[in-house]
């Protein structure tokens, strides 16, 4: 199974939508965000849930175990705003 990771707060700047509507468009693609804080989890977890069903996860991690996350993923994704 090809792993995308993205990373980032729970905000609208962090485009979790984006990465989302990729993933649910690979075939033998799962998502993990990783993620804290921010208003909008609820939302991205159930957009996730819903295009991406099992194939979606939201972690949180200590921030000294994130690299464990990196090395499990096939790809990483980051959608974030253009500052």
């Amino acid at each position: 199974l090809f792993t995308v990771l993205s990373v980032g707060a729970f905000t609208k700047e962090k485009r979790h939508n984006l990465t989302i509507d990729a993933v649910a468009k690979m075939k033998n693609a799962k998502l993990t965000i990783l993620g804290g804080g921010g208003e909008l989890k609820e939302e991205i977890e159930k957009y996730g849930k819903e295009k991406l069903g099992d194939k979606f996860e939201i972690k949180t991690v200590d921030y000294n175990d994130r690299y464990k996350e990196f090395e499990k993923a096939s790809v990483f994704a980051f959608p974030t705003v253009p500052w």
